[in-house]
């Protein structure tokens, strides 16, 4: 039986395909069956990422519209809206003329301020937690 060890931020995280008598607290252990269909999957996600095969499914979100979330969801102006998210006026002005789209957590920052406007002002007011 083959034995891996998969690291994660420095971490012994999980133990793949037999024990250890030096495994660590938060290893796993995995069987070989387990540890063929993993191995799979990394070579699928290869293959996709190449372009040698396609995904079996995608998934798209809608854009937010940023300026009518600026103005009608919050009513601030440019300079104050940019402070709340923590980006450059000029990056938040880009956005709403469309020269620019927001990317990861910045466009999940903005689907939640979408949908929840008070979650943003309650995490963003500075006061501590709990």
């Amino acid at each position: 039986m083959r034995y891996w060890r998969i690291y994660v931020n420095g971490v012994d995280w999980i133990s793949i395909g037999g024990t250890s008598p030096e495994r660590s607290e938060k290893g796993r252990t995995m069987d070989d069956e387990l540890f063929k269909e993993l191995l799979g999957s990394v070579r699928e996600g290869g293959a996709i990422l190449r372009g040698e095969a396609k995904a079996s499914r995608t998934f798209s979100f809608d854009d937010v519209d940023v300026k009518e979330l600026r103005e009608n969801g919050f009513g601030l102006s440019q300079p104050k809206f940019a402070a709340l998210l923590g980006i450059s006026v000029g990056t938040l002005r880009n956005w709403e003329q469309k020269r620019r789209r927001p990317e990861g957590p910045a466009r999940v920052l903005l689907r939640i301020a979408a949908r929840n406007p008070e979650a943003v002002l309650d995490a963003s007011s500075g006061k501590p937690l709990g």
